[in-house]
């Protein structure tokens, strides 16, 4: 649905990761959905579209959701410690939502019901950024199974953060082993403290440092010459969301 409301408007391509060693020039904006066990290769692939003035969008999942069950997987996403590096960190954590979220669908049998899921936050306009053109004409917006995000960068750092989308104060983060059944009683955390508002979208802006400044750059094919590393990106954006499925559901 992302792809095809995208195309509307832009020439939109998809690019497979395997052997992905350089995003080609013509690629402006780029949208990383999903990422999985990302190769080195294509982990400083991404990092030179950056450094070369490229615009990206990361949706990120630490774990998978096969089809037709909730029980989640454990994965790597490959991006993690590059998020880091640039500013904002991707807490292996999902966001619990008790009060705005959306309903969801399940079956049981030959049944299927829907009823509120707090594990879906669906955010309303007052906890999204109004000023800002990416969130300012969005009513709503639903994040399933997402994760919350902590920002890193600050002044020192010349990189500008603004967070787009926010939990409500009311919203607790799980982590370890996850239990997702829509049957089962969602209790509050025992400490006040842990219910706060949490970062879910966050727009990063700035001349990055290039995470393979003090990195070496993975070797070059048979027959290619070593890469030249570019060491920061002029001014350019990218937006964080810690969850792939906004895209998808």
């Amino acid at each position: 649905a992302l792809t095809q409301e995208l195309g509307r408007y832009y020439d939109v391509r998809q690019l497979a990761t395997e052997d992905l060693r350089e995003i080609p020039a013509e690629i402006r904006t780029l949208i990383v959905e999903g990422p999985r066990d990302l190769s080195e290769e294509a982990r400083f692939g991404l990092d030179q579209f950056l450094m070369g003035g490229g615009k990206a969008v990361f949706l990120v999942d630490h774990f998978s959701m096969p089809a037709g069950a909730i029980s989640p997987v454990p994965m790597e996403s490959g991006v993690h410690d590059l998020l880091e590096h640039y500013g904002v960190l991707l807490s292996r954590d999902i966001v619990v939502e008790p009060y705005y979220n959306a309903t969801a669908s399940f079956s049981s049998g030959p049944m299927t019901f829907r009823l509120p899921y707090p594990y879906w936050p669906r955010i309303p306009r007052d906890l999204l950024d109004g000023e800002h053109p990416v969130t300012s004409g969005l009513e709503t917006v639903t994040f399933p199974w997402t994760s919350s995000l902590e920002v890193l960068a600050g002044e020192e750092s010349g990189i500008a953060a603004e967070v787009l989308v926010s939990s409500s104060s009311q919203s607790w983060t799980e982590s370890g082993s996850y239990n997702f059944s829509p049957q089962r009683k969602v209790v509050p955390p025992g400490s006040a403290d842990e219910m706060k508002s949490r970062p879910l979208a966050v727009l990063l802006s700035g001349r990055f440092p290039s995470f393979y400044e003090e990195r070496e750059p993975p070797p070059p094919a048979e027959g290619e010459e070593p890469p030249t590393v570019l060491r920061e990106s002029p001014e350019t954006s990218v937006i964080v969301i810690g969850s792939s499925r906004p895209a998808n559901e």
